[in-house]
């Protein structure tokens, strides 16, 4: 998969992902906020944010200027290095700050990213992707979740189905989706609740 197509299914999933919440108005009538998911999401988003932006800059790198001299280590931080010294971007002090971020969040047991300090990261890196040339501006993205009427059933104990799709829309196109099918199932009039 290419830098650009990398990036666009990074953007579409971090659009998905913030929005994680959001199902539940469709299922229970209302939201919530999962304190555990909250802790681990941004972070896991992170991480593989970091992921796709290394491995482009390292292509781009390996592309444009025959791999890395002498004097730059082969890493994230050697990469970030010899493009912000050659002015190719312009925000190197803040990828490195991303770097420092993605870093305590792999490897620092109690460390983790918050959804602004995510979002802030998503900005810097598709800043220096922009700069080099490997994305462009980042298209509209919309979150959307739909839930179908009860198509009722003569299945005995089925009451009907309902389906649920969840996704981003890119520019007003669906991009990204996730569907699921939910049973409803008839309450049996002789059961007591009881074991």
């Amino acid at each position: 998969m290419d830098a650009r197509e990398a990036w666009r299914r990074t953007l579409l999933e971090w659009e998905a992902v913030k929005h994680y919440h959001q199902p539940y108005a469709l299922i229970i009538g209302w939201t919530f906020r999962n304190p555990l998911i909250e802790h681990v999401l941004p972070s896991v988003t992170l991480v593989k944010a970091v992921a796709v932006f290394d491995e482009a800059i390292e292509e781009y790198i390996d592309s444009y200027h025959g791999g890395l001299p002498s004097g730059y280590r082969a890493t994230l931080d050697g990469r970030i290095r010899f493009l912000a010294d050659r002015a190719l971007v312009l925000n190197g002090s803040q990828l490195h700050q991303v770097r420092d971020l993605r870093n305590r969040v792999a490897h620092e047991r109690d460390a983790h990213a918050t959804w602004q300090e995510l979002e802030s990261a998503l900005g810097e890196l598709e800043t220096a992707l922009i700069a080099l040339n490997l994305v462009q501006a980042r298209p509209q993205l919309n979150y959307f979740g739909e839930r179908s009427g009860i198509a009722f059933s003569d299945q005995p104990g089925v009451l009907g189905t309902r389906t649920f799709t969840i996704g981003v829309r890119e520019n007003g196109s669906a991009a990204y989706e996730a569907t699921w099918t939910q049973t409803l199932h008839r309450l049996d009039p002789n059961a007591s609740g009881l074991d």
